[in-house]
């Protein structure tokens, strides 16, 4: 059932985006525009996608029960501005780091960005994939 999971979620992380290139930069002013526009609802769609792919997926992320999606974009957000030295790496991986280290299952804190690409079956963030 692991390995189910851990395919599906690499499955899910593959077509995350029908723009696979997404940087963090691009994805942080999709969720900053206004409310109720094009590129709000991309990033409502994008954010909230993957929240629920690692939500079914892996046993790293734990949404909390009450979670709106408005609290899982805010927490993307206020990631992507605390880091903005790696806000040109894939939004994949940039959100999949906001919501671990959110929304922790188990403590995966004392893993590098390196292992954690590792555990995932990845070699870097920015792999052919997209990721």
């Amino acid at each position: 059932m692991r390995t189910c999971k851990l395919i599906l979620f690499l499955v899910l992380i593959s077509i995350s985006s029908a723009k696979a290139d997404e940087t963090g930069n691009e994805l942080l002013t999709s969720c900053k525009s206004e409310v109720g526009s094009h590129p709000f609802s991309f990033c409502m769609g994008y954010v909230n996608g993957m929240a629920q792919g690692f939500r079914i997926a892996t046993d790293f992320m734990c949404l909390p029960e009450k979670s709106t999606y408005g609290q899982v974009i805010d927490v993307v957000v206020d990631y992507l501005e605390e880091n903005p030295s790696m806000r040109h790496l894939s939004a994949a991986f940039l959100v999949m780091n906001a919501l671990f280290e959110a929304f922790p299952c188990n403590d995966l804190s004392h893993l590098s960005d390196e292992e954690l690409m590792r555990m995932l079956g990845r070699d870097t963030p920015d792999d052919e994939i997209g990721f």
